[in-house]
């Protein structure tokens, strides 16, 4: 992995921004009309970003352009960089989207812990956060 580069694109999501990004290669009533356009499965409410245990990432290829190229092997190591990026990831305890079977998130990774989304939403009611210790 030395020699190989990425940077966070994205962390938390305000409700808006999850709804904007969730619209995207759908039609008004959610059904998916455009497949390639679509860029996450999560309504609203349903996005670990909105809780701040989520973030995205990107790669930084040699030439310092950012890049989402899945075929990218910029460290030239034989192994491709989202796989390098994604292993570094679970080895910290993150769960990575690049193994989910659905829709695979090559960029995501989150932190749970078993955490539920209505418990999280109860949590953060108000404007709270929740606790850096809740996952210690």
């Amino acid at each position: 992995m030395a020699g190989l580069h990425f940077r966070i694109a994205q962390a938390f999501r305000s409700p808006a921004e999850q709804m904007a990004l969730w619209i995207k290669g759908r039609d008004i009533a959610g059904q998916i009309i455009h497949p390639r356009e679509v860029v996450t499965m999560a309504r609203p409410g349903r996005s670990w970003h909105e809780y701040g245990l989520a973030y995205d990432v990107v790669l930084v290829a040699p030439n310092g352009i950012v890049s989402w190229d899945i075929a990218m092997d910029g460290d030239l190591d034989g192994i491709r960089d989202w796989q390098e990026v994604g292993v570094a990831g679970e080895k910290v305890g993150l769960e990575w989207g690049g193994r989910w079977i659905k829709f695979r998130d090559m960029p995501h990774f989150q932190l749970t812990r078993g955490l539920t989304y209505e418990v999280a939403a109860t949590m953060v009611a108000g404007g709270r956060k929740i606790p850096g210790d809740y996952f210690a």
